[in-house]
């Protein structure tokens, strides 16, 4: 079994509660922005937790400038 990185990890948190916003409650009862150890993790988390707390769902999208 391959070793997952904290970054992969960080990844798949953000990933899920994007994927399914009802995830995003589940992540907040355990996980705050600070737990994130990657900066650009730290906002995306904190966004979604702030989005969330306004009631406003939220999707990706990707721009390729």
């Amino acid at each position: 079994m391959q070793d997952i990185t904290v970054k992969e990890s960080e990844m798949y948190v953000i990933g899920t509660c994007i994927n399914d916003n009802s995830y995003m409650l589940k992540a907040m009862d355990q996980l705050d922005k600070e737990d994130f150890y990657s900066e650009k993790h730290k906002l995306i988390y904190g966004t979604m937790e702030e989005l969330i707390k306004r009631n406003i769902s939220y999707d990706v999208g990707i721009d390729r400038k």
